[in-house]
């Protein structure tokens, strides 16, 4: 594969962000995976595009995270980074799926 198109929904208040995280081997390549370094989504681990959050407490939202200019690969990894300045309203998340393409 060249691509990876990850999804997931999310409940994301005003006070988290969720930043996305990767990392690709191939099946020639002698290193451990546990040796290669984590690539942020979008040089930063954001979405692709911007989602406005919600603070119902109730509404997931669909984001999407996505690169298509990577070496090929025959394994990959993510990382899912939940951060947030009130204990009280955590992100949540549901519905991760990520696909790996030949683009």
């Amino acid at each position: 594969s060249t691509a990876l198109d990850i999804r997931l929904s999310a409940y994301v208040p005003s006070t988290s962000e969720v930043e996305m995280y990767f990392r690709t081997t191939a099946a020639d390549d002698a290193r451990s995976v546990k040796e290669l370094v984590w690539t942020p989504f979008n040089d930063d681990g954001s979405p692709d595009t911007a989602v406005k959050p919600i603070d119902d407490d109730q509404t997931f939202k669909e984001y999407q995270y996505s690169d298509s200019s990577l070496t090929p690969f025959t394994a990959f990894q993510i990382k899912l980074v939940m951060k947030g300045t009130n204990s009280a309203y955590p992100p949540r998340v549901k519905d991760l799926r990520g696909i790996a393409l030949a683009i």
